[in-house]
């Protein structure tokens, strides 16, 4: 998470190490085996990667939306809702 979060001064990502980390955050995500609290920390580094992917927000979004329809547990809920509410 830090890594791709403005908290980091030091290292600079490359293209390709974003798109890298975009791919395994979906897949971890994706995994229904996939802890929540996991899960919502795999949103906060796709929120953070917005900027740098077109149209990665509205995905976000439609994925966060979805989450909280199958299972809206405290923390999906509270994660959620924040980041919905920066994307809108």
């Amino acid at each position: 998470m830090w890594l791709v979060s403005n908290k980091n001064l030091d290292i600079q990502l490359t293209e390709v190490e974003r798109e890298n980390i975009l791919e395994k955050t979906f897949q971890i995500i994706e995994d229904s085996g996939c802890p929540v609290a996991v899960k919502v920390n795999g949103f906060d580094i796709l929120y953070d990667l917005c900027p740098y992917f077109e149209g990665l927000s509205q995905e976000l979004k439609v994925l966060i939306e979805l989450n909280l329809e199958k299972e809206n547990t405290p923390a999906l809920k509270s994660r959620g809702v924040r980041i919905l509410s920066k994307l809108t």
